[in-house]
């Protein structure tokens, strides 16, 4: 493996492919299997592909789970229900205890049609997913990371973008608007596109929440023009947005800037303490 897989998780890994026979696999394995090469590492969490005739994908959590709010539990309910809708690998084992998740490992494949509208088809189908009691309160997310960082490591683009947050999460508030499981990350490294059609994998942030949300992620995170921002609305909705939903969608992407930098900044600093 990899020299940059810190000891510790490469024994987490060890172990866990040490469960061989316990895993979730139809048919089942014959053997255990063995490492192909780390895929990524980070503060949240650290994979590898393993296995041999069948590949699957090791993950292991990094330092900044709990930093980051995430729920593992949640995560691995949902993708049993997103694997089942054809929009998520298949999971293979979780152990908490470790730290640790399997699922199928799917080769990439060059994309094949408009992307805005499988991505479109994507969210519609995220959002359809069966609800879970994990929510995501997205100021009490922003103050945690600021509670984290201090006030001396956020800067003044920081805080401009801070008060554009916080004046949109108070219109936000005063709006009705619907809940719905969202994936809360789908950006383009999340976004698989594979022979069996476009998955999302990642699923650590999931959690209920509002659409616009994860549609404002898609938009900033894939750093839209304006004609590509209304061709995803307009795919996501099937009809053109009202002038209320555009305002709405306008306000997550003010949340989600604030909420990226803040992010950001906090894994740099975790980095940083390595």
């Amino acid at each position: 493996m990899a020299d940059t897989i810190p000891p510790g998780i490469r024994l987490k890994v060890e172990q866990t492919l040490a469960q061989w026979r316990v895993w979730n696999c139809q048919p089942k394995l014959k053997g255990p299997p063995s490492v192909l090469k780390a895929l990524t590492g980070g503060l949240s969490n650290y994979s590898a592909l393993v296995g041999g005739e069948r590949k699957y994908v090791v993950r292991i959590d990094g330092r900044q789970v709990r930093a980051n709010h995430l729920s593992r539990t949640a995560e691995w309910r949902v993708l049993h229900s997103a694997h089942e809708a054809l929009i998520a690998p298949c999971p293979r084992y979780y152990n908490p205890d470790l730290g640790a998740m399997v699922c199928d490992y799917h080769e990439p494949v060059m994309e094949n049609g408009p992307a805005i509208t499988k991505i479109a088809t994507l969210l519609r189908d995220i959002h359809a997913l069966p609800p879970v009691h994990y929510k995501l309160d997205l100021q009490e997310r922003i103050g945690a990371y600021e509670h984290q960082l201090g006030d001396q490591k956020i800067g003044q683009a920081s805080k401009t973008l801070r008060q554009h947050a916080f004046s949109a999460l108070e219109l936000l508030r005063q709006a009705p608007e619907n809940v719905a499981l969202c994936h809360n990350d789908l950006l383009a490294d999340n976004r698989l596109n594979t022979a069996f059609g476009l998955l999302a994998i990642d699923w650590e942030y999931c959690a209920m929440g509002s659409p616009w949300f994860d549609l404002a992620v898609v938009v900033i995170g894939d750093e839209m023009s304006e004609a590509q921002r209304e061709a995803l609305v307009l795919a996501y909705l099937q009809r053109p947005a009202t002038t209320a939903e555009q305002l709405m969608l306008e306000r997550y992407c003010e949340v989600y800037r604030y909420l990226e930098q803040l992010w950001c900044l906090t894994n740099d600093a975790a980095a940083l303490n390595l």
